[in-house]
C-alpha cells in the first residue's frame, strides 16, 4: 500500500524542496507571524516577481524539460515548461535576501551552498537543464535587484 503512495523520498528530492513554493510560504508564514513585515513583504513581493515572469516567459515560449512532461491544457503545458526554473530563481532570491540580511560570512556561505544545492537538485532529478537552471538563476538575481529597488 505505502509502494504506491510513494513515500520514498531522497536526499535530492528533500534538497529541492528548499525551493518550493511550500517551503517559500513557510517562510512567508514565520516572517508574518513573529512580526517581521518588511521581510515578510520583500519575501512576498519577490515571490510575486518570479511567480508572473516565469509564467509569462513559459507562456510565449514552450521549452520541454529533459524527461518529457505530458499536459492537456494551458495550465498543464506551463508547468510542463522548463524555462525558466522557478525553483533556481526562489532559492538564489531566498539566498541573496539572507545574505544582505544577517551579513555574516558563514551564514552566507551556508546560504549560497544550499541555493547551489537546490539547483543541483533540479538538473539531478532532469526537471531542468542548465540553460533553464542559469535563467532562473539569472531571474532570481533580477528579482533581488528589483526588490532593492523597491525597498
Amino acid at each position: 500500500m505505502f509502494k504506491k503512495l510513494n513515500f520514498n523520498f531522497s536526499p535530492v528530492q528533500e534538497i529541492t524542496a528548499l525551493g518550493s513554493l511550500v517551503f517559500y510560504s513557510l517562510l512567508l508564514l514565520f516572517f508574518l507571524a513573529i512580526q517581521d513585515l518588511l521581510m515578510f513583504k520583500i519575501l512576498f513581493v519577490g515571490c510575486i516577481i518570479t511567480f508572473i515572469v516565469t509564467i509569462l516567459v513559459r507562456a510565449l515560449y514552450f521549452k520541454d524539460r529533459p524527461e518529457k512532461q505530458n499536459h492537456k491544457n494551458w495550465l498543464e503545458r506551463i508547468d510542463a515548461s522548463s524555462f525558466p526554473s522557478l525553483h533556481a530563481a526562489r532559492a538564489i532570491f531566498l539566498a541573496l535576501v539572507f545574505i544582505f540580511k544577517f551579513q555574516h560570512l558563514y551564514t552566507s556561505l551556508l546560504f549560497i551552498f544550499i541555493a547551489i544545492l537546490v539547483i543541483l537538485s533540479r538538473a539531478i532529478l532532469k526537471k531542468h537543464d542548465w540553460l533553464d537552471l542559469s535563467a532562473g538563476a539569472f531571474l532570481g538575481l533580477l528579482t533581488y535587484w528589483i526588490i532593492t529597488l523597491i525597498f
